[in-house]
């Protein structure tokens, strides 16, 4: 009797423990809710808040991409004549960009360009070209039937030997000056005077190529009327050029009025007029008539 009674109880507790199971899973779940709820609530309200904080909060504006300085200071005019000699020109195009890659990867040093362009202390040359005499107001004719030379003495000149390398003739050769000369041709900022320097380089070059005696006489000095006349356009390795050396004084010049510096009408830019000669002095015998002066 007392096996069954012992038996009945421990059925009774077993479904009393499997009455209470439910009641605390249950009761579980309700609390994991309840904290779950309340996470999500503070989630939320500081959202809101951190929302808010930035509507009203005015952020400062991003700063300024940071502008190179040009090399030398260009006025307004100098620099809008510099980018139209930079479009209209693609060889200022190619070799400032070329020459500019190089140097930024080491191929070109700039200290070496000084070696190429060789100032001379002194240089004699001709300029051939016709003497006119005025026939009637408003025109000339020529005064002799073949060109004549008109020496000049200079000691600012540059001479420069085209190299292997000059694949964009005078205009490469202008980059690699203003190189030379100090400009900083990998900066944005220079592109303006570095195209005004390569067009006073083509256009000093290209106006005593003009005189040069080649154009009028072949290699044994005989005139010919009909002898076609060198091109700046197209010069070849070995050919020299010669232009007008730019002092810094000069430079900054350029950089404010580039006009009178491409015209080629800056008095620096001018040969040096020979002087008159002396005149002869007056015989024995012969009486001075008194001057006008």
């Amino acid at each position: 009797m007392s096996d069954i009674d012992q038996s009945f109880l421990e059925s009774l507790e077993r479904e009393h423990e499997s009455r209470k199971k439910p009641v605390r899973t249950r009761k579980r779940l309700v609390v994991a809710g309840a904290i779950l709820g309340v996470l999500a609530l503070v989630g939320l309200g500081a959202g809101y808040l951190i929302q808010q904080a930035n509507e009203t909060r005015v952020l400062p504006p991003p700063p300024p991409p940071v502008s190179p300085q040009p090399t030398i200071a260009v006025s307004q005019q100098a620099k809008e004549t510099g980018k139209n000699y930079y479009l209209e020109h693609t060889e200022i195009q190619s070799a400032l960009a070329e020459y500019a890659r190089q140097i930024l990867k080491g191929e070109l040093r700039v200290e070496s360009l000084g070696g190429v362009f060789r100032p001379v202390a002194e240089v004699s040359w001709d300029k051939w070209y016709y003497d006119t005499v005025p026939v009637r107001e408003g025109f000339t004719t020529h005064k002799d039937p073949q060109p004549t030379p008109h020496p000049f003495v200079e000691d600012h000149l540059i001479t420069y030997t085209i190299q292997p390398d000059d694949r964009w003739g005078a205009w490469g050769v202008g980059i690699k000056y203003a190189a030379a000369l100090g400009i900083d041709i990998t900066n944005p900022a220079d592109q303006a005077i570095a195209s005004l320097v390569a067009a006073y380089v083509w256009l000093q070059a290209e106006n005593r190529l003009l005189y040069d005696k080649r154009n009028y006489f072949d290699e044994k000095g005989n005139f010919d009327p009909k002898r076609p006349k060198l091109d700046i356009n197209f010069l070849r390795k070995g050919d020299p050029i010669m232009f007008t050396h730019l002092s810094p004084e000069a430079l900054k010049e350029l950089a404010q009025s580039p006009a009178k510096y491409l015209e080629g009408k800056a008095p620096s830019l001018q040969p040096p007029q020979q002087p008159p000669p002396a005149a002869a002095p007056p015989q024995q015998g012969t009486t001075t008539p008194p001057s006008t002066f």
